[in-house]
């Protein structure tokens, strides 16, 4: 008789596998300008240069975490986690006012502690979970960053009215 499979380490090896074929699949490109090119028609704030870099920044401790699940390095877990971390306590993080965006901005700083966490308790599943849900959490934001605030003029974006959100 067959043994009953549980959820939980199915699904953790089915995210790590996707994060595994992702690492690798961009693991070919040389420079961070290769890795990390700008969409052609994305509309831009006047402060181009620092919000490029902070992305950037952004991006490299996702991939230290990246790095770390795909090979269950919980120290690398942790250390892209502290720098998500470090990067939440600077100023340029919390420009917009505008309360989606700061909801967003606590959740994102609130996963990245679970991440920390889990790093810091082995826990490779919770790490993924946590990956997963930080995942999750960036893209809706920015995609109600490019929709609502920056289509708004720079006086309205601080107090632009949830139901300008688009939800699809």
């Amino acid at each position: 008789m067959l043994k009953r499979l549980s959820w939980k380490p199915l699904c953790a090896a089915a995210a790590l596998a996707s994060l595994v074929s992702f690492h690798y699949s961009t693991a070919h490109y040389s420079t961070a300008a290769e890795k990390y090119p700008p969409p052609a028609t994305r509309s831009l704030d006047v402060d181009d240069d620092a919000g490029k870099s902070f992305m950037h920044a952004k991006l490299l401790a996702v991939h230290q975490v990246v790095d770390g699940l795909a090979y269950e390095d919980f120290a690398r877990i942790e250390q892209g986690a502290d720098e998500l971390l470090r990067i939440t306590e600077l100023a340029s993080w919390k420009v917009r006012r505008d309360p989606i965006y700061m909801h967003y901005s606590s959740d994102f700083e609130s996963t990245a502690l679970r991440l920390r966490d889990a790093a810091r308790a082995r826990s490779i599943e919770k790490a993924t979970f946590a990956y997963m849900h930080l995942t999750v959490s960036c893209t809706a934001c920015h995609q109600h960053v490019r929709r609502v605030v920056q289509i708004a003029p720079a006086s309205e974006a601080s107090v632009a009215p949830a139901s300008r959100t688009i939800i699809r």
